[in-house]
């Protein structure tokens, strides 16, 4: 054999490995690719279901406002903005009921104040600015002898702060949380 035909058989094996090591790069590198897009196409998908139940809760949500929102019951009304007395007022809820939802209105400007359950120690600080459209949640009294909620409690609530003197608060049922029992 001569040098002419052992230099193209090498020639010849060198064109043969890289064409087959171009394949072999291209046959696997379409597989990672194919597999990076099903990965992608699954994430896609888990993701679009996520975002389909995200918006599914925030219907319910809105529903469940509105129906809110049809519900509410005004409870008390004062004419007046008396400061740093507490005032009572009886709410109905049935015994079950581990928190009840309240909204607070004022007739002309802010008004803050506290309000508790009669013979609790837990007090819960509200603003008419805020608490008009944002319910504050009231933990009702569990009664440990009779292994219940308070039934109908009574609320004491004091204004502590009225822009106007002649201002008058409203104070609205918005609702009532169905508890377990503890």
């Amino acid at each position: 054999m001569s040098f002419l035909t052992i230099s193209n058989i090498v020639v010849f094996i060198g064109v043969l490995l890289t064409a087959t090591g171009g394949l072999g790069t291209y046959y696997f590198g379409k597989k990672e690719a194919e597999k990076k897009d099903k990965i992608s196409a699954t994430a896609q998908i888990k993701s679009q279901n996520h975002i389909n139940d995200l918006q599914k809760k925030l219907t319910l949500i809105q529903n469940n406002t509105t129906s809110i929102e049809k519900n509410i019951k005004l409870i008390s009304e004062s004419k007046e903005a008396k400061k740093h007395k507490w005032n009572e007022i009886k709410v109905s809820v049935p015994v079950f009921s581990d928190y009840f939802f309240l909204l607070f209105q004022s007739s002309m400007g802010k008004m803050s104040g506290n309000i508790r359950i009669k013979n609790s120690k837990r007090i819960y600080p509200f603003s008419t600015l805020v608490n008009n459209k944002l319910q504050l949640a009231i933990q009702n009294l569990w009664l440990p002898d009779k292994k219940q909620y308070l039934e109908d409690p009574i609320l004491e609530y004091e204004i502590t702060e009225a822009s106007d003197e002649k201002d008058s608060l409203k104070i609205f049922l918005a609702g009532y949380n169905l508890g377990m029992g503890m």
